[in-house]
């Protein structure tokens, strides 16, 4: 077995079921492990990670800062059917916002942070 260069954190040697843990490390966003289970035979197990998690306070944190300021936005109203403008945030409230839309003649709309959370409504963090 090859030994990859990797990024090592925390080598741990711990005893479960008569499986050993030879090495572990981080590599490519990922972790891995090396086990020992018989004789000669290894294991390896790699455990990709995810992104840090979006919250709603994540949400609201960066409009509250973007608001008053010109951003992208891009609605998925459904069925493959997606809607782009630029719009400014208005009004920041406790479960929703609202966006004036830059076209003529169209109204305040208004999301909440969970349409954020879910990908119906996208947003560049940078003003345009």
């Amino acid at each position: 077995m090859q030994k990859s260069k990797v990024i090592k954190q925390n080598i741990m040697k711990i005893q479960i079921n008569k499986i050993k843990i030879e090495n572990a490390g981080v590599k490519n966003s990922g972790i891995f492990f090396v086990m020992k289970c018989f004789k000669n035979a290894y294991l390896l197990i790699i455990v990709f990670m995810k992104r840090d998690l979006e919250t709603i306070e994540n949400v609201r944190t960066k409009l509250e800062s973007l608001k008053g300021h010109m951003i992208k936005f891009q609605v998925n109203k459904g069925r493959k059917k997606y809607v782009s403008f630029n719009g400014k945030v208005t009004a920041i409230y406790p479960s929703v916002f609202t966006i004036l839309p830059d076209v003529e003649n169209e109204k305040e709309r208004s999301f909440s942070y969970t349409e954020v959370l879910c990908g119906n409504v996208k947003f560049n963090s940078k003003p345009i």
